[in-house]
């Protein structure tokens, strides 16, 4: 059954937490999409670094003093 855009394989491989490359060589073995699975990781990546600043100043954390 398909709900959405992705094969459930590959739905699951892109949303999964774990490392570049070993989501890449999962999604190899299964043979899912890999432009799919590379591209979600890096917009997740992307969102990370972007976002975190964000939510951080938004919560009102101060910065550590060295």
């Amino acid at each position: 059954m398909q709900a959405g855009f992705t094969d459930p394989v590959e739905g699951f491989v892109a949303l999964v937490r774990g490392g570049h490359s070993e989501m890449t060589v999962l999604a190899i073995i299964a043979g899912a999409d890999l432009g799919c699975i590379v591209a979600h990781h890096l917009l997740r990546l992307l969102i990370v670094i972007a976002g975190a600043p964000l939510v951080a100043r938004l919560l009102g954390v101060k910065k550590l003093e060295t």
